[in-house]
């Protein structure tokens, strides 16, 4: 560490004395105008860095931990290899960082302003495995004020178009009976093993609500023939009865005529 300092207080020195813009404050050294290059002639930025796009070495702003092809930006109050404080580590094998060793117990990205996109790949919390097909993985649970799901399929209000085949409730039974589970929802083992989609199990349910209330309109319908029958066979039976009591009031007058 100390040659390393030595190193770059004498590389420091030489540019002071080659060039007029270093200037000195007290322990502090700093450029006037223009910018810095490091491994580069021609810095377009206050501090730049030479072209890495063919560099199979080490470059860049760096620091070297005990972690195999692991470099970043720290503050610590402990060793390289163990820090009590790590604030940002960019791992080559692995991404961007976030540890803060086993000291503290808050680690976090807050990010403002527009908010975080993932262009592409997923995003896993409290798992490092990421099932193919998937964006989001959470291993433990979430809660939200509000989800909303933006299905790709149809929404099912096609059931109450004209058009639409209610299966008859013989039909359901008779599914039913064969498979232990209403037609298009999944079965128990299809859920253990593949999970309960939300989105799609929503409009599931939805169309089997939509298909039990054509159901009961049906059946309130038949009902509502039905009682109309019976009444109007009560009417045609009081009709009935009262003309057979007028024809019995009759035969005593038929029996004195004769």
């Amino acid at each position: 560490m100390k040659k390393t300092f030595l190193s770059l207080t004498l590389l420091l020195t030489s540019s002071i004395i080659a060039h007029a813009q270093w200037n000195t404050s007290g322990n502090n050294i700093y450029y006037n105008s223009g910018n810095i290059g490091i491994g580069t002639s021609t810095p377009n930025a206050n501090l730049s860095f030479k072209d890495v796009s063919g560099d199979t070495g080490n470059s860049g702003l760096t620091w070297f931990s005990g972690a195999p092809l692991r470099y970043g930006i720290y503050k610590t109050t402990g060793s390289w290899t163990s820090p009590n404080y790590q604030q940002i580590a960019i791992a080559w094998d692995t991404g961007i960082l976030l540890d803060p060793g086993s000291n503290f117990g808050k680690s976090y990205v807050e990010v403002i302003g527009g908010g975080l996109h993932v262009t592409s790949g997923g995003v896993a919390i409290g798992t490092q495995t990421m099932p193919t097909g998937y964006k989001l993985a959470v291993n433990g649970g979430a809660i939200a004020t509000s989800v909303t799901v933006k299905l790709n399929s149809q929404w099912p209000d096609y059931v109450f178009k004209p058009a639409y085949q209610l299966p008859s409730l013989t039909e359901v039974k008779s599914y039913i009976d064969q498979n232990q589970h209403l037609p298009e929802i999944p079965s128990a083992e299809e859920i253990a093993k593949e999970g309960l989609n939300l989105g799609e199990m929503n409009k599931l349910l939805l169309k089997k609500v939509e298909e039990l209330t054509l159901y009961l309109i049906e059946k309130d319908q038949i009902i509502k023939e039905q009682q109309k029958k019976l009444s109007d066979q009560e009417l045609i039976n009081k009709v009935s009865e009262e003309r057979l009591k007028r024809l019995e009031s009759l035969l005593p007058l038929l029996k004195t005529n004769r």
